[in-house]
């Protein structure tokens, strides 16, 4: 790999990075709209309203709507984590096609089996011969998330019947802001600012390690 071509490779891994990073941005921008809008919309709750809870004619107006609101909050938060995880699993894919055009290989990642982490390692480690620096702890919270959002696609963010319970425990010891009570998660906005800090973590360790395989690859082929 020419010089030239190596700094073409090396902006390529830079621009991800940039676009990556806004992604997360942005994704972070509509995490802050969230209690704003619980906010507006319960003032905006009639009497008549409350009544479809179906819950008015046992409590009071104000614990109806508290209550609602809650459940409300926690599963915008939850449909969050959801759409965190879809975005690092798609962000995980566009650079490993990125590391297959740079590094000129007809080695392909989504022809392998397995979770999404699973393929990443053995596209990378196995098929390209790189080396990820990534420490044990992130690798760690990242699959934890991971859970998570399965836990709540398959059983609502309900713990008792779900086989990973563990890790969604251990999850709420590492990361403040979620607690988990009567087998259900409740999550929190600072809870999900902090998973979007991981994944954007997690990304950039996963380019930093990129950039040193693209940078060896071009020693390699000037011997």
């Amino acid at each position: 790999m020419s010089e030239e071509k190596k700094s073409s490779a090396e902006i390529a891994l830079f621009e991800n990075i940039l676009e990556f990073n806004t992604r997360l941005d942005l994704l972070n921008s509509f995490l802050e709209e969230i209690p704003d809008f619980i906010q507006k919309k319960t003032s905006e709750l009639s009497e008549i309203d409350v009544q479809k809870f179906g819950i008015y004619s046992q409590v009071g107006r104000a614990e109806a709507i508290s209550k609602f609101m809650f459940e409300f909050e926690n599963t915008l938060l939850k449909s969050f984590i959801v759409t965190l995880v879809i975005f690092l699993e798609t962000e995980i894919g566009i650079y490993c096609d990125e590391l297959k055009n740079q590094l000129n290989t007809k080695e392909a990642w989504n022809n392998l089996r397995g979770t999404t982490i699973e393929r990443l390692v053995e596209y990378t480690t196995k098929k390209l011969g790189m080396k990820l620096s990534i420490p044990e702890e992130l690798w760690k919270k990242i699959d934890y998330i991971i859970t998570l959002r399965s836990c709540i696609i398959s059983f609502s963010g309900r713990i008792e019947n779900f086989s990973s319970a563990k890790k969604i425990e251990n999850l709420s010891k590492i990361v403040k802001g979620m607690s988990i009570k009567d087998s259900s998660v409740i999550l929190s906005k600072e809870f999900c600012e902090e998973c979007v800090e991981i994944v954007r973590k997690f990304l950039e360790n996963l380019y930093d390690d990129g950039l040193k395989a693209v940078n060896q690859f071009s020693v390699l082929n000037s011997i």
